[in-house]
């Protein structure tokens, strides 16, 4: 919203007549509900705000009638590679890697990129599930005929598989 648009917001009659409506209704100077509103939808619809939205609707429209500025946003959980990257447990390098791959979806905020953070977390959930099913599908039933050597060759041929795809699914 430009300047100009917040002078006209300043300048509209309901403001001070809301703010006086917020005063008369229970809230101080500083904010604390005394009371409650009710804001009236219809003839026969009414809501009793919540204090928190109350005191917050004082504090916007205070701050617009001295002059300040306003803005509202809603917070999506988008996190930063770094964010990212400690999550998963893995490098930031890694993490852009994962994005530029698309296995994680991103949006790029000017040079920024932002990950929603249950995309992270389903993706770290999908890695696990994979991990797991390779550590599942490696278990051995031991047999008292078989040669120890032989059952460590196995194991350790099992750890270079895990870790193989544990490389593959951070690097690709």
């Amino acid at each position: 919203m430009e300047k100009s648009e917040f002078a006209r917001l300043r300048s509209l009659p309901g403001t001070q007549q809301f703010l006086d409506l917020l005063s008369g209704a229970g809230y101080n100077e500083e904010g604390e509900n005394q009371r409650s509103i009710k804001l009236v939808l219809s003839a026969r619809e009414s809501v009793e705000l919540p204090a928190e939205l109350a005191t917050f609707l004082f504090a916007m429209v205070q701050a617009v009638q001295n002059g300040g500025e306003v803005t509202v946003t809603m917070s999506r959980d988008l996190i930063s590679t770094q964010e990212a990257a400690e999550i998963l447990g893995v490098s930031r390098p890694t993490v852009v890697r994962l994005l530029e791959s698309g296995k994680i979806p991103f949006e790029k905020i000017g040079s920024h990129r932002r990950i929603n953070k249950g995309d992270v977390l389903s993706y770290r959930e999908a890695r696990r599930r994979a991990e797991y099913q390779a550590f599942t599908l490696s278990v051995m039933d031991e047999d008292e005929e078989e040669d120890f050597e032989r059952v460590l060759l196995e194991l350790r041929d099992v750890r270079r598989h895990l870790a193989e795809v544990r490389r593959r699914s951070s690097n690709v």
